[in-house]
């Protein structure tokens, strides 16, 4: 869907087709719950994908990564490249894409982790 971005010039919104979300997305969550999902996905633009970020902050500040191994979207070996370089604490979950929705409890033992170490 064509969108307007904040500098005036036009991008297209991107999402899941409904009919692929499930399996694209979410494989390993019920599909009661996927059902509703791609309905409520948020869009992202062209230009978020292929925008340059600042100075990025895993330069100086600890990370934590949570790797979906079974992710369509992004690749597990990507996700690894990027941990590593980022020197972060990984874990890997046998998840798709939507791991914080399949392995939520996974996610928050991660969180719970990360936080413990920051004051």
């Amino acid at each position: 869907m064509p969108v307007t971005l904040p500098d005036g010039s036009r991008d297209a919104d991107l999402t899941i087709e409904p009919s692929k979300f499930h399996q694209q997305f979410a494989a390993d969550v019920p599909r009661n719950t996927t059902d509703l999902m791609p309905v409520t996905q948020r869009p992202i633009t062209n230009a978020a994908l292929a925008d340059d970020a600042s100075e990025p902050g895993w330069k100086n500040i600890p990370s934590w990564a949570v790797v979906a191994t079974q992710d369509r979207n992004i690749p597990a070996q990507v996700q690894i490249f990027m941990a590593q370089r980022a020197h972060a604490h990984i874990t890997r979950v046998r998840a798709s894409h939507a791991v914080s929705v399949s392995h939520p409890a996974d996610v928050a033992g991660v969180i719970e982790a990360a936080a413990r170490t920051v004051r």
